[in-house]
């Protein structure tokens, strides 16, 4: 919580300070600017009442769900399209690994082509609603189909790096 303090200190102030630490924030009101310190006062007053509001909507960005969905570029959190070797053999997966409880970890993984991205993706998508028991609102969609977008860039990099491996491995 922001907090109003008298500085440099209550015996002989010059001015009001207000500070918040998790918000790395610290505002002088000095007597000098004000002319006096019941103004200073409120202008801090003012100042700490904004303070206390923008930390209340901080505290309900970090508990929505697209906070927890997203990362801050907006991509899906926990998710990777990934070249799995199993049995020497070379495939393209994409893998989700979320937190649907902070000492809880569950993955699932998606054997991929460019045939069936699509369904891929939206299997995906949907186990990890399900998991995180979201609601699909038009923002979190919104973000899913950018999200998809770059997850289907990352396939065809990932492709092309597979096909150059392959042709080397036959050289």
């Amino acid at each position: 919580m922001p907090s109003l303090m008298l500085y440099p200190d209550k015996k002989n102030p010059s001015g009001y300070r207000v500070q918040d630490k998790r918000l790395k924030v610290n505002i002088y009101f000095p007597i000098s600017k004000y002319g006096d310190l019941e103004l200073a006062k409120k202008a801090a007053e003012v100042e700490l009442q904004v303070l206390a509001e923008l930390r209340e909507y901080l505290d309900e960005i970090a508990k929505s769900d697209l906070r927890r969905m997203f990362s801050p570029t907006g991509i899906l959190k926990g998710v990777r399209v990934h070249i799995y070797r199993r049995y020497k053999k070379p495939s393209i997966y994409i893998t989700a690994q979320i937190s649907p409880k902070p000492s809880q970890q569950i993955k699932i993984m998606r054997k991929l082509t460019f045939t069936n991205f699509d369904n891929v993706y939206i299997d995906v998508v949907n186990w990890i609603v399900e998991e995180l028991g979201v609601e699909r609102t038009p923002d979190i969609i919104r973000f899913i189909n950018r999200s998809k977008r770059y997850f289907r860039k990352e396939l065809e990099i990932i492709s092309v790096k597979l096909t150059l491996e392959l042709e080397s491995n036959y050289l």
